[in-house]
């Protein structure tokens, strides 16, 4: 499920909507996509241009799977990774430096 499901669904939600309980299958593929993503910020007093940084962040990281990006806010970017291995990678040779 995307941020925009998840903002679209919370869009149409009241407080007289009967409660609506996840399915199993939801929660796993939910804990599965957590599993697999990080959310990163960029350190700088400036304005990040965001596409040139997500066109240079799969590159510097050897990304082999490929890799979704999703600014979150201000200099915030969620990753989405397809493989374990990458984000294991990403993990554990940070912090990453760069100017």
């Amino acid at each position: 499920m995307s941020s925009e499901d998840i903002a679209r669904l919370c869009a149409n939600m009241t407080l007289l909507e009967k409660v609506r309980q996840l399915t199993a299958a939801v929660k796993i593929a939910g804990i599965q996509r957590m599993l697999l993503s990080l959310v990163g910020k960029i350190l700088t007093n400036k304005l990040v241009n965001k596409e040139a940084f997500m066109g240079l962040v799969a590159k510097i990281w050897k990304v082999k799977a490929g890799l979704e990006i999703e600014a979150t806010s201000t200099n915030i970017f969620t990753f989405y990774f397809n493989d374990v291995d990458d984000r294991s990678h990403v993990m554990d040779e940070g912090p990453w430096i760069g100017e």
